[in-house]
């Protein structure tokens, strides 16, 4: 790339400006910084492809888990509903003595377990949904969108 320069000096008696114009045929220090400024940007836009491809990853892994979570936990509600009417039959059977305490209290168990399968359901959920906001909001930061007009004036 040609160089241009303007040089120019004063005194009392003189002023003289001078316009100086070089050009650097081969320089092989310029085409070496030249080359590593190529190899850097191509490296920075491979590192930004693999960012932009990690966060795309996580947002859709959550949307998944989601979707997933939210589908057990609505199994599992059915389940806890049949579950306690299984609960009301053992213990009619059991005031009439056709099932033992034993039975009736497994039966407690599994509506506890249940129970239990559909609370983790509804907190993986919300885990995923964090995630998913999480990554909503790396990608908002990555492209420089700002959440409101209000946030330019703090």
């Amino acid at each position: 790339m040609p160089a241009i320069n303007l040089e120019g000096s004063a005194s009392r008696h003189e002023r003289e400006l001078y316009v100086n114009m070089s050009w650097d045929i081969y320089n092989p220090a310029t085409k070496y910084a030249e080359q590593q400024s190529y190899y850097s940007q191509k490296a920075a836009e491979a590192k930004l492809r693999e960012i932009e491809l990690s966060v795309q990853e996580k947002s859709l892994t959550s949307e998944t888990d989601m979707i997933r979570n939210q589908k057990l936990a609505s199994v599992a509600k059915k389940q806890i509903a049949l579950q306690r009417k299984v609960v009301s039959d053992n213990e009619l059977q059991f005031e009439v003595a056709a099932r033992s305490l034993i039975d009736l209290l497994n039966s407690y168990q599994e509506l506890t377990r249940i129970q239990i399968d559909e609370v983790t359901a509804r907190n993986d959920f919300r885990d995923a949904a964090l995630a998913y906001l999480a990554s909503q909001a790396r990608i908002t930061n990555w492209v420089g969108i700002e959440n409101s007009p209000k946030s330019k004036h703090k």
